[in-house]
């Protein structure tokens, strides 16, 4: 749960389900090629912020959008997710270039 609700992007490709009838393990089999969607930096209005949208929008309410974003919240603890924001924007190039997107969006309107 932690993993997804940090991830930058979300998983598109064309999944072939044909071999999910219940008989088996289930398989995620892909046709094709797999992709990286990240979308506007922006959330359109009266949608709430996903992926790398959360690094961008509402950065004072960062942790509560992270959270929002799951219907069961048993489980999630909110310190793990406020530590595991720090640690990112500390170490991690992507955060800090999407925080610095964040920062010019800011100060240009």
């Amino acid at each position: 749960m932690y993993n997804v609700m940090f991830a930058f992007t979300s998983p598109g490709a064309k999944v072939d389900n044909r071999f999910n009838n219940g008989r088996c393990p289930p398989n995620f089999r892909i046709q094709g090629q797999s992709c990286h969607r990240i979308g506007s930096m922006l959330p359109m209005p009266g949608q709430n912020p996903r992926f790398a949208q959360l690094y961008v929008y509402d950065i004072e309410n960062e942790i509560e959008n992270r959270m929002h974003g799951f219907r069961s919240k048993s489980g999630v603890d909110v310190n793990i997710v406020r530590k595991l924001s720090e640690m990112l924007y500390e170490h991690n190039i992507h955060a800090q270039s999407f925080r610095m997107a964040r920062d010019r969006l800011c100060e240009e309107g």
